[in-house]
């Protein structure tokens, strides 16, 4: 395959619409930071990338979103394509390059997210199957064991990358938090006040329903008699 007719899509909301829908803590602030994150780190890789947001997008449902925007990419002559988001702040440059070095040997690549999902693919113009891939059971925890036993039973070959963690809520900050050493300071400070006031926040309003349901329920004071 020619690797220079492969080409990255950058499949990502904008950090406004990331907020309206994943509530928390300078949520906007946060998918900024990561948006730009991921297209620094593509920019590495020195290949052709596209970034198609929800202003780009066609379909109504997320499956039809994501395949037509892959569609898009092959109808401008690429005949292999590496998919990423922006909710996996733990992508290196090198993860990109081996799933550019591994299309070159016609092998699929996935990388698998915590979640049950993935956060890479990597694969070729021949290897899609349009109709087939918007109707994977996007956003379950069932899509990874889905779409690897497509690839088995089309006798797609395919590399696995290693498994990495996505934000989808402050479970996953925190997560992302233990295992910060490959994220930037920018990005880390970040996470520690999305996760550290979200969690403020969360502990002051379950003290006080506490506090609402002992003065409702628990007051048991003395009887009065008249």
């Amino acid at each position: 395959m020619n690797v220079s007719k492969t080409a990255i899509l950058i499949f990502a909301n904008s950090a406004k619409y990331e907020a309206s829908k994943k509530r928390f803590y300078k949520a906007e602030l946060l998918f900024d930071e990561l948006n730009a994150s991921i297209e620094n780190k593509v920019q590495q890789t020195k290949i052709p990338y596209f970034i198609i947001t929800e202003k780009e997008q066609i379909g109504t449902k997320f499956g039809q979103r994501f395949s037509n925007a892959i569609q898009s990419i092959f109808d401008k002559g690429y005949d292999s394509i590496i998919t990423l988001g922006n909710d996996t702040p733990h992508i290196q440059p090198k993860d990109i390059i081996e799933a550019y070095q591994n299309l070159a040997s016609n092998k699929t690549t996935i990388g698998a997210s915590h979640d049950g999902g993935f956060y890479l693919l990597g694969i070729s113009k021949t290897n899609f199957d349009q109709l087939n891939f918007q109707d994977l059971p996007w956003q379950t925890s069932s899509l990874f064991g889905t779409i690897t036993k497509n690839f088995l039973a089309k006798n797609i070959q395919f590399s696995r990358l290693k498994s990495l963690i996505d934000i989808d809520n402050l479970r996953d900050a925190e997560k992302v938090l233990h295992h910060s050493h490959f994220i930037s300071k920018v990005l880390k400070l970040i996470l520690i006040s999305v996760f550290y006031i979200d969690s403020k926040i969360n502990f002051h309003l379950f003290s006080f329903k506490n506090d609402i349901y002992r003065l409702y329920y628990y007051n048991k004071g003395s009887p009065c008699y008249n």
